[in-house]
C-alpha cells in the first residue's frame, strides 16, 4: 500500500472478537501502524442484531455489506431488496476510494463465522472475487482459538465470552495472481481464434 499498490487482507473468521483480538495483538506485539490502515468489510447483521456487536463494529472503520444469505429471507419487500443491493454497490464504490487513499481492505471471504461440523461455513463467497479484482497484493491471516464462539442457535445476543488461547498466523504478502495459481493452478486465457471456435 505504501508503494501505491492496492492490497487486501483475507482472514479466517470464527468469532465476532476476531478484529478486537487482532487490534490487541497489534498494540502489544507490534503492527499497530498497519492495523490502523485497515478498513473492514462487515456484514449488516453486526449492526442490526446485537447491541454488543453493533458497538464493536462501530469502533473500527468499516464498509457495510448485505450477504447473499440475507436476500434469501422470505417476505422481503422490493424496497428492502433494493436497499440491500444499493448497500453492496456503495461498498464496492467506497472500497475503490479506500484503496486510492492508500489504505487496506480487510475481508472475511466466507462472509460468516466458521462452525465445527458445518463445512459450508468455510467456503468463500463468490462476491470475494469482486474485491480481489481491485487489488494487486494480498495477505492471508488465520485465527486459532475463539473467545466468543457462535451460539448454536445463531442468535448473537446469546453468545458468551470465554477464555481461550489465541494464535494468529499471518502469511507473507503475495500477489493475487500468485494466490490464484497456487489455489487453482495455471489459468490460461484463450486466444481469439479459440474463442471464435468455441462460439461457432
Amino acid at each position: 500500500a505504501r508503494a501505491g499498490e492496492p492490497g487486501m487482507v483475507l482472514a479466517s473468521h470464527g468469532s465476532n472478537f476476531d478484529v478486537p483480538n487482532l487490534d490487541t495483538l497489534a498494540a502489544h506485539v507490534g503492527g499497530q501502524d498497519v492495523f490502523d490502515q485497515l478498513v473492514f468489510l462487515a456484514g449488516r447483521k453486526l449492526g442490526e442484531e446485537s447491541p454488543v456487536t453493533q458497538m464493536l463494529s462501530e469502533v473500527y472503520p468499516r464498509l457495510v455489506v448485505t450477504p447473499p444469505a440475507w436476500f434469501e429471507q422470505p417476505g422481503l419487500t422490493k424496497e428492502q431488496l433494493a436497499r440491500g443491493r444499493r448497500m453492496n454497490l456503495t461498498a464496492l464504490r467506497e472500497s475503490r476510494r479506500v484503496l486510492r487513499d492508500g489504505r487496506l481492505l480487510f475481508l472475511f471471504p466466507t462472509g460468516t463465522r466458521e462452525r465445527p461440523g458445518r463445512p459450508e461455513t468455510r467456503v468463500a463467497l463468490s462476491q470475494t472475487a469482486n474485491y480481489l479484482r481491485m487489488v494487486k497484493n494480498v495477505c492471508l491471516l488465520g485465527f486459532r482459538g475463539n473467545t466468543l464462539p457462535p451460539h448454536e442457535s445463531g442468535v448473537m445476543v446469546r453468545e458468551e465470552v470465554q477464555q481461550a488461547a489465541l494464535q494468529i498466523r499471518i502469511s507473507p504478502v503475495t500477489t493475487v495472481d500468485e494466490l490464484t495459481r497456487a489455489t487453482f493452478g495455471e489459468v490460461r486465457t484463450p486466444r481469439k481464434d479459440e474463442e471464435r471456435q468455441q462460439l461457432a
